[in-house]
């Protein structure tokens, strides 16, 4: 049997053979452009989402971080001013009990008592308070009655305005 092809569809094949031909050697060629453009657009999101936190970053550090840093020193600069105040405070607080203590001591406070007696007793009242580097007990005259480590040979104490106003 012999088959007779129509005499459209020759040269049909041979347009659709044609248009094939181009379909495969145009369109990978576009498709190439565009997965480059669309890697190249990819690459540039990519670039700018990893840069643009670095950005971030070099511009907090050079602008932002000193200035926290600047605040935070100068805050723990505070805290630690007060916290040393107030070590100073109660040691001058219990300092002022201790000489209070001492003030109304009956051997330190009695006129009746020989200046040996008051020596010795300053000199324990000094091991049983070692805040103190001296205890100095003074007479209303301004002399100096006893003392646990220095020898006073002023007596001019009675010159002084504290002194005065502590009478």
């Amino acid at each position: 049997m012999n088959r007779r092809k129509a005499p459209g569809l020759s040269s049909l094949s041979a347009s659709a053979a044609a248009m094939m031909n181009w379909v495969q050697r145009v369109i990978p060629d576009q498709l190439k452009r565009a997965t480059r453009s669309l890697r190249g657009r990819v690459a540039a999101y990519l670039l700018l989402a990893a840069l643009l936190p670095v950005g971030v970053l070099v511009v907090s550090g050079a602008l932002i971080q000193p200035a926290l840093i600047r605040s935070g020193v100068e805050s723990n600069l505070v805290d630690l001013s007060e916290a040393g105040s107030r070590l100073i405070l109660q040691q001058l607080e219990e300092a002022q009990a201790q000489i209070q203590v001492m003030a109304v001591d009956p051997i330190v406070a009695s006129t009746a008592r020989s200046r040996a007696e008051k020596q010795a007793r300053l000199d324990a009242l000094k091991g049983f308070y070692p805040i103190f580097d001296d205890i100095t007990l003074l007479g209303t005259s301004g002399g100096v009655l006893a003392s646990t480590t220095y020898q006073y040979y002023w007596t001019g104490w009675q010159g002084n305005r504290w002194y005065r106003e502590a009478l």
